[in-house]
């Protein structure tokens, strides 16, 4: 398991797990985070997403075997969600 990469501000931040044995992919981070999952021809396919008020979550994972997956979160000052590219 590695993190891919992490986004982070003042009022919150996410990364982007991932295990190369299982190739998958999921979210961790503060306060509301979320996976999206993406067909390999770049179409939306899934999101996963969870919420915490006092302390970090977990998105459950998505299949990532020769697809793309993004992290993000929705920072608890701001209105749209930020999000890392997909991996």
């Amino acid at each position: 398991m590695s993190t891919i990469y992490e986004v982070r501000d003042s009022s919150g931040w996410v990364q982007l797990r991932y295990s190369k044995t299982c190739r998958m992919a999921w979210a961790r981070g503060y306060p509301a985070v979320k996976v999206d999952g993406y067909n390999a021809n770049g179409s939306y396919r899934v999101t996963y997403d969870g919420s915490n008020s006092e302390h970090p979550v977990y998105t459950l994972a998505v299949n990532d075997a020769n697809l793309t997956a993004r992290a993000c979160y929705f920072p608890s000052s701001g209105v749209n969600w930020q999000c890392g590219s997909r991996y």
